[in-house]
């Protein structure tokens, strides 16, 4: 499982999260890169509109639509929301919702 290493990585998600929690929006890192940019901020209403199932664990304002991507991130937060993930992987799976072939650098991360 890909956590980030790069600490400019780390830093851009801490700081796309704080940005999300400042606007009161979510943090959507379904198309988060290796290098932590990728990410969008999404009004919470808009989720219902997105064509793609978003998964969400508790008050922690980051969604994605793969595990991958989700896990990605909230490690990117620190070790101390590898809960979180856990959650969501018990929650809503460990794949994708979709083609795998859509997903970019985490298409074939997490297959087993």
């Amino acid at each position: 499982m890909l956590e980030p290493t790069d600490n400019v990585a780390k830093i851009r998600i801490m700081r796309q999260h704080a940005n999300a929690v400042s606007m009161g929006k979510v943090l959507d890192v379904s198309d988060i890169a290796p290098d932590g940019t990728g990410s969008r901020t999404r009004e919470y209403k808009i989720l219902n509109r997105v064509h793609r199932p978003m998964g969400q664990v508790g008050d922690l304002v980051i969604v994605s639509n793969n595990y991958p991507a989700y896990h990605f991130a909230v490690m990117g937060l620190g070790p101390e929301y590898a809960e979180h993930s856990r959650v969501f992987a018990e929650t809503h799976g460990k794949g994708f919702v979709k083609n795998l072939s859509e997903y970019g650098p985490f298409a074939l991360d997490e297959l087993s």
